[in-house]
């Protein structure tokens, strides 16, 4: 079929301009094909990739279990974070390297399918935007402020911050709002106001214990330094105040009983550290509490709680919650704490710490107290 005549340009010239036109076109083909494609691969050489550069030589991660995320050690690349994938077997299964200028921190999520990458701000600046990336580095979403923390349904993130302030603005004074993220939807909620009772002789500030979607609950605690002044469990869908407590009279100062708190990523439990030592434990659905004692010397101040909270870390070992036993032991003279728990399970991903510069560490503990170290 004959092209259409407004597509041949040589038939609006007269003769001898057409036939040049043709000769000068066929003459520099060539060189302006050439020149086209070394134009393409320039543009993308200068764009580069939108989100996540890969090592080409490393496997990418899988997306059909729970991850753990552990960083590169030594970072070799001052304008990315290398991260290294593990499952909770222990075994290695892939790397990705997060384009952000350092110094970066990166959040993973409980089941670590995705992971939140943000530049660290200077001391006194407000927080910079973060990033939420899939396990295969794709970029699926962003959220003002990287101090959230994530839910335990791994898609949302929860963040307190000051009532009627900016999105970024620190979560200072006694009252708060607690915020509901969605990155990868773009949609973010107020879920709940919350009130505090100001102690008049020290600052005192809110935290976020627990966030969970599947039990519909948030527990907050109101704190300054010398106890806990109120516990709040909100219930997220609503707003309703599910349980509240105040151990500071308005006016007066912190006699608090509780010195700190730890809470289960699904938001059962809580165990309360006493100021006078030993621990209570907290039913977050009803506001219950139950003396606890753990049977091993030296293991009463509760650290952290397993996801269901039948495990608890101290600075002893991991203890069974219900006889008190201990299932694992620290080594004397380390330091440890809770890096993951492992989403339905009572497995723990915990950081040890040694004395006179042994070098840091990470160890997977299982529910029946067996250990799998993590190679560095």
């Amino acid at each position: 079929m004959p092209s259409p005549p407004w597509t041949d340009d040589a038939e609006w010239l007269l003769p001898d301009e057409a036939e040049t036109s043709r000769r000068l076109f066929q003459r520099f083909r060539p060189h302006l094909v050439t020149f086209s494609m070394l134009f393409l691969l320039i543009l993308v050489i200068a764009m580069g990739p939108p989100s996540v550069t890969r090592p080409s030589s490393a496997a990418l991660p899988p997306i059909d279990r729970q991850l753990l995320w552990l960083p590169v050690s030594p970072e070799q690349d001052p304008f990315a974070v290398g991260l290294r994938a593990f499952d909770w077997s222990g075994e290695q299964l892939g790397t990705l390297a997060f384009s952000c200028p350092a110094p970066c921190s990166f959040e993973p999520s409980p089941d670590g399918q995705r992971v939140l990458i943000a530049e660290r701000p200077a001391q006194g600046e407000r927080p910079t935007p973060g990033a939420v990336y899939d396990a295969r580095g794709r970029r699926v979403g962003t959220i003002t402020d990287p101090t959230a923390r994530w839910a335990d349904d791994s898609r949302h993130l929860c963040l307190l911050r000051a009532t009627g302030a900016p999105a970024s603005a620190p979560a200072t004074g006694s009252q708060v709002e607690l915020d509901i993220l969605d990155p990868e939807r773009g949609h973010d909620r107020v879920a709940a106001n919350v009130v505090g009772v100001s102690s008049p002789s020290a600052p005192a500030f809110w935290d976020l214990l627990a966030c969970s979607f599947k039990s519909d609950r948030a527990v907050l605690a109101f704190s300054e330094q010398q106890g806990v002044h109120d516990i709040r469990v909100v219930q997220l869908s609503t707003g309703r105040m599910l349980y509240t407590r105040d151990d500071l009279t308005p006016g007066t100062s912190c006699g608090c009983p509780v010195a700190s708190m730890a809470a289960a990523p699904n938001a059962d439990i809580a165990a309360e550290n006493l100021v006078g030592g030993g621990a209570q434990i907290v039913r977050l659905s009803t506001g219950a509490t139950s003396p606890w004692s753990s049977g091993a010397r030296g293991s009463d101040e509760i650290l952290g709680l397993s996801w269901r909270g039948q495990r608890a870390l101290t600075a002893a070992g991991v203890v069974e919650m219900s006889s008190g036993r201990m299932i694992w032991r620290v080594s004397s003279a380390t330091s440890v704490a809770i890096v993951a728990s492992r989403p339905d399970s009572e497995d723990l991903l915990l950081y040890l710490a040694g004395p006179n510069g042994i070098p840091a560490s990470e160890v997977i503990v299982q529910g029946d107290g067996r250990s799998i170290p993590i190679n560095n």
